[in-house]
């Protein structure tokens, strides 16, 4: 299905779960993103039966998740364009947490920079947004003050201490 969906001309493809050397390369012929959302299955795996989650559901996430990092780390070590999205709205899967997906992201290979640039320019390119995604003039931008640098420690985006929206202080 990726292979057929990467020939049709799509623009991105998540999950990618079973990619193999000839997606990647589709991949890279195409100018495709991967979208990993590694979160998804995380969250089901993590709350599994007890949460609700149906048997079916994490008897599959189960099969696939070892699959599912290794994809992940295959494309990224090809230089596959990979945006940040965590699939939110899924099982136990909040809207308000992409920080989860940076760290599992961290977690399979990718630096904290390139985390951070997956979320902000590449998911704002995939989005065809040009006018966000990065620091520059004549850009609209939203910064965020952290306790700590992310670049040391992904996990640092949890703990924000001040939110500036389009210039305006709202946090």
């Amino acid at each position: 299905g990726v292979k057929n969906a990467l020939r049709a001309g799509i623009d991105s493809v998540e999950h990618g779960i079973y990619l193999d050397a000839e997606a990647i390369d589709l991949f890279l012929k195409t100018g495709a993103y991967l979208v990993p959302t590694l979160a998804a299955p995380h969250f089901i795996l993590k709350g599994g039966l007890a949460a609700g989650i149906p048997a079916h559901a994490v008897e599959k996430t189960k099969r696939v998740a070892e699959t599912h990092c290794r994809s992940v780390e295959m494309a990224h070590r090809a230089g596959v364009k990979i945006a940040a999205g965590s699939d939110a709205g899924t099982p136990l899967n909040p809207h308000a947490d992409l920080v989860t997906e940076l760290e599992l992201m961290v977690g399979v290979g990718f630096t904290p920079m390139e985390t951070l640039t997956c979320a902000t320019r590449a998911a704002a390119d995939l989005l065809g947004l040009s006018d966000v995604g990065t620091i520059e003039a004549e850009k609209r931008a939203d910064l965020i003050v952290l306790e700590q640098d992310p670049l040391s420690d992904i996990s640092a985006l949890r703990h924000v201490n001040l939110v500036f929206k389009e210039g305006k202080r709202v946090q």
